[in-house]
């Protein structure tokens, strides 16, 4: 055997043998009993198995979580510092394959979904590997109620906060404009929740511009991954942006519960639009966005509604316009035909008094009659181009034109029409058709005199 291990206790300044050896019949030291590195292991499960001997319930937080060979599932249980910063303790945990298939199940009818950085309360055994010297929680069973109880409580206490410094309400404040044909979408490029939006888009057949930013919609790069496609639109320049994501389980769907994400929405300077396909609840970006929406196609079904509202807003307007129009050029027709009458029936009044003035005159000189002949003749003239003047022919030789439009009506106003409007113009010989490429106010005599004292 080796030479006997000694230790050098420095308060006593001199060489004693460990602690249980013995000497021998000569008076030699012999080697002290030890326990083999199996034994030792052998005894240590011993004593868990003492310690532990029924199945017990443990909380933490899920972290490395990871499936080998698809077989057995495997992750550590996380206890963190109140800050939440570094954990303060952590073991190792499994769930074998054959008990994965009954907890995998009740967590889908659950609606949660194993990932890191969930909260767990699972129930087991402490277990210890001698060959390995491994301590390790082997899982029976999952209280997904657990899960569910913590995320909701984290999500309205998040919320009361969030409504305690205004946030909830700052993006609803902004305006989206009536006509909102520029639309930013964050969600996973090619995903089904892409295709649904894209479809109900481009199927209402309004001239939308889409800009699609990829990102991650679930798992841990999520929320910084959305949080930055967000603000690339926003430098792109968009009306509108559109969070959108097709259903899942609620842990599937937790990272539009973080609060940075939150934060970030109520900061956008545009509106912010959500349609992640919830089961029941709603998240807590839903809260925070502009305006809410089941799933991806009812939110671009939304924009599609305000778009058609829009324009029907429009035409209703050029109707009411065309109205008031045609009312007042129909007005002015009659007020001209009105005029023309009255002019006619006083020229005919003013004949049949001349001719009785002749008549009555009849028996006068010649030179009598012939001066009243000439003083008929001259009423005559003048009622006829009095007649003559209000005869649109005679308008339109004195260089005046009428111009009306594609629908032949007529032109009194320039400000009835827009740039690139085909109009028709007759002149006393002839017509022209033109297309208006300026339209300027009529200055008055006021403007020009104003003009002159400016300069």
């Amino acid at each position: 055997m080796g030479a006997e291990p000694t230790l050098f206790d420095d308060d006593r300044g001199t060489r004693d043998p460990r602690p249980g050896s013995t000497r021998g019949r000569s008076g030699d030291r012999v080697a002290p009993a030890a326990l083999g590195v199996a034994d030792l292991n052998a005894a240590i499960d011993e004593s868990l198995s003492r310690s532990f001997p029924t199945e017990l319930w443990v909380r933490g937080e899920v972290a490395s979580f990871r499936r080998r060979n698809s077989k057995h599932l495997h992750f550590e249980l996380v206890e963190r510092a109140d800050d939440r910063s570094l954990p303060k303790a952590r073991i190792d945990a499994v769930i074998f394959a054959m008990r994965w298939r009954r907890i995998e199940s009740q967590l889908v009818r659950a609606g949660v979904h194993l990932a890191d950085g969930m909260e767990l309360c699972v129930r087991g055994t402490v277990d210890f590997y001698p060959p390995m010297g491994r301590v390790q929680f082997v899982v029976t069973g999952v209280d997904p109620a657990f899960t569910l109880g913590r995320m909701a409580a984290d999500r309205d206490q998040l919320l009361r906060r969030l409504a305690a410094e205004g946030l909830l309400a700052a993006n609803k404040q902004i305006v989206v404009p009536p006509t909102p044909l520029r639309i930013g979408v964050v969600t996973a490029v090619g995903s089904a929740a892409d295709n649904d939006f894209r479809q109900e888009i481009n199927r209402s057949g309004y001239g939308f511009r889409i800009v699609v930013a990829d990102s991650r919609v679930q798992g841990p790069s999520a929320v910084p991954s959305t949080i930055s496609a967000m603000r690339a639109l926003v430098r792109v320049g968009v009306d509108v942006v559109a969070v959108v994501r097709g259903g899942g389980s609620r842990t599937d769907l937790s990272c539009f519960d973080d609060e940075r994400l939150a934060r970030a929405i109520a900061a956008m300077p545009v509106a912010v639009f959500t349609g992640i396909g919830h089961e029941i609840d709603t998240s807590v970006a839903d809260h925070v966005a502009h305006s809410v929406f089941k799933t991806p196609t009812s939110c671009a079904a939304a924009l599609v509604e305000r778009v058609a509202g829009s324009y029907g807003e429009l035409e209703s307007l050029w109707a009411s316009i065309r109205g008031v129009g045609l009312a007042r050029v129909r007005a002015a027709e009659s007020f001209l035909d009105d005029a023309s009458r009255r002019s006619t029936r006083d020229a005919l009044r003013g004949v049949a008094t001349a001719d009785h003035s002749v008549t009555a005159a009849h028996g006068r000189t010649r030179a009598a009659a012939s001066a009243a002949l000439r003083l008929a003749a001259a009423r005559l003239d003048s009622a006829a181009t009095a007649v003559r003047s209000f005869d649109p022919a005679r308008v339109l030789e004195r260089g005046y034109s009428i111009t009306v439009d594609a629908e032949g009506r007529t032109v009194r106003d320039a400000g009835h029409l827009s740039t690139g409007a085909v109009v028709r113009t007759r002149f006393a010989r002839g017509e022209a058709t033109s297309e208006v490429l300026e339209i300027a106010p009529m200055r008055t005599q006021r403007d020009q005199q104003q003009d002159g004292r400016t300069t």
